[in-house]
């Protein structure tokens, strides 16, 4: 009996052990992140009291006021820019696009999304895929054509088996921002407990001669999607398919928050309108490894130059360069407080009023991007740019995580130096925000919030006239939301859809295919007007019912009025 109870405890503890590089890592990297938010604040503040006293007392007292009493220490532009950070400009390791069409030879990653009742016709609308080929043995940094970047740390892809890929992978990409790219593609928004609104998602997959990889245990990608306005609490979440072929999301991970500090030599404050004075002050060698050196202090200074003519620009710099060792955060909101006092004061005058409270809103908004501190570039001393990087921070105590975003974001700040390097007008025309994560999932994963909480919800259910009753499916898009939600069918073949925000617009989409033949039929309707609604399917052709469903991106009006 004993040894039947021994042998009982082994067969359990091989399953665990089977079990735990992929499903163990991955609670252990959102419990690891959150520990080490305040880990890497220590790391940061030990690392940043290394300062000489001379810098500190300059960082105190200098500002765009002292430049004249001080110009003899303060280096002009031209011989600054050869002694800023005394660094080389690194190789770009950017991968290009491969020209694979549609026909490429990697097969598509095998998941129950195949056995979605549509997935015939869905096969024919979906979003394309893009291809690139990069040596798994090297850091390689993907830029996908929507903008995406993904940084890939070297060794990262290995076999089912768990054996090494030696050699090239294939990686292929798909980017989707729009609600008639989702429901194209058979992508909903649902999760089990509440409706998501979606800020874009990227499909991720790689292949080693038509066979599918999975990342290895203990390997992240760096990634950064572009988003209309970056909010710092948004989350990644990552889809799984049920066996009825529907997307549910369900892990999530929180941003990365900390940035990624540049050269001051390759900061764009010489295409803006600023007075060369400011432009010299900020490039004073003591804002190297600062927030000063970030691209998000980049685009709060080009919305600070397009209105300076209100306000006094050097005070407002002022409050992020005496502040230079806080949160990037706290100081938006110092600055948005700044522009709310300034519209006060102007109410007599109302255009200049609303423009300050523009800048007020505007700088709420960049606080809302969550912003803290950029990463350090040599923590413990150790040069990230060394082969064995990892294993020395490793040694000094730090974690598995926080190692692996040290190393994959400083490969990154490689491909935006060397990208700066190349062509800075066309970094200068770049102004869009980004959401930053550190993932180990290859599928499908998105930047969601969840609808709002407090809004009453209510249910609806609704029929389809459809002869192709078993290959139906029913979707609710919302107006106000970038929201796809499939709707669960019961056994009398009636839709059902639960929890949706009371008096929000939105259309219902019922579709269906049958012998090469698609089926439509769109409704507007009013959450909470009526309970039941009905639908009568229509034939179509593939090339109108993707025209229908395109025209789901615009608002009811202006739709209706093209």
């Amino acid at each position: 009996m004993f040894r039947a109870a021994i042998l009982l405890f082994l067969i359990i503890a091989c399953v665990i052990a089977a079990w735990l590089p992929s499903n163990v890592f991955e609670e252990d990297v959102i419990s690891k992140y959150r520990a080490n938010q305040n880990a890497m604040n220590q790391h940061l503040n030990i690392e940043s009291e290394q300062n000489t006293a001379t810098e500190i007392q300059q960082e105190q007292t200098s500002s765009p006021k002292d430049l004249k009493q001080n110009s003899q220490a303060i280096p002009t532009s031209k011989v600054a820019i050869g002694n800023l950070s005394g660094e080389s400009i690194p190789t770009d390791n950017t991968i290009e696009q491969t020209n694979y069409n549609s026909k490429t030879t990697a097969k598509p990653r095998i998941d129950n999304r195949r056995l979605h009742p549509l997935h015939e016709l869905f096969e024919k609308t979906e979003i394309g895929s893009q291809f690139y080929d990069i040596d798994n043995q090297q850091a390689n940094t993907i830029v996908s054509s929507g903008g995406a970047l993904i940084n890939i740390p070297p060794n990262c892809f290995m076999q089912q088996d768990g054996s090494m890929v030696v050699g090239n992978v294939t990686i292929e990409i798909k980017e989707i921002n729009t609600k008639s790219e989702y429901l194209l593609s058979n992508i909903t928004t649902n999760t089990f407990n509440s409706l998501l609104s979606s800020d874009g998602l990227i499909y991720f997959n790689a292949y080693l001669q038509e066979q599918n990889l999975k990342i290895a245990p203990q390997k992240l990608l760096y990634v950064e999607l572009p988003t209309k306005i970056r909010d710092g609490d948004k989350r990644a979440f990552f889809a799984e398919f049920d066996k009825a072929g529907q997307s549910w999301w369900t892990k999530s991970m929180p941003q990365v928050n900390r940035m990624i500090s540049l050269p001051l030599q390759q900061m764009l404050f010489d295409e803006m309108n600023l007075s060369t004075e400011i432009k010299d002050y900020l490039k004073q060698p003591k804002f190297e490894q600062t927030f000063i050196a970030t691209r998000a202090f980049e685009e709060r200074l080009r919305v600070l130059q397009q209105y300076q003519d209100l306000f006094s620009i050097e005070e407002v710099i002022n409050i992020y360069t005496k502040h230079v060792d806080s949160d990037l955060k706290e100081l938006d909101n110092k600055v948005a407080y700044y522009f709310n006092h300034l519209a006060k004061e102007q109410i007599e005058h109302s255009t200049i009023s609303k423009k300050l409270q523009k800048l007020n809103n505007r700088f709420q908004y960049f606080a809302l991007e969550r912003y803290t501190k950029p990463l350090y570039l040599r923590p413990y001393n150790v040069d990230l740019n060394e082969s064995n990087a990892y294993y020395q921070l490793l040694a000094n105590g730090m974690s598995a995580f926080t190692a692996n975003m040290y190393i994959q974001m400083n490969n990154c700040r490689k491909h935006l130096v060397a990208q700066r390097s190349k062509n800075r007008k066309m970094v200068a025309s770049k102004k869009r925000s980004k959401n930053t994560f550190m993932v180990h999932h290859i599928g499908w994963f998105s930047i969601n919030e969840f609808l709002p909480t407090a809004t009453p919800k209510r249910k609806i259910m609704a029929q389809v006239n459809s002869a192709n009753h078993s290959k139906t499916s029913l979707y609710l898009v919302l107006e106000d939301f970038n929201t796809v939600v499939a709707a669960n069918k019961d056994k009398e073949g009636n839709y059902h859809f639960n929890s949706l925000p009371l008096g929000a617009n939105g259309r219902l989409v019922a579709l269906s295919y049958k012998h090469n033949q698609p089926f439509i039929d769109i409704q507007d309707i009013i959450v909470g007007e009526k309970y039941l609604h009905s639908l009568q399917m229509r034939p179509t052709t593939v090339e109108m019912m993707q025209y229908e469903i395109s025209q789901l991106d615009y608002e009811r009006h202006l739709s209706a009025s093209l």
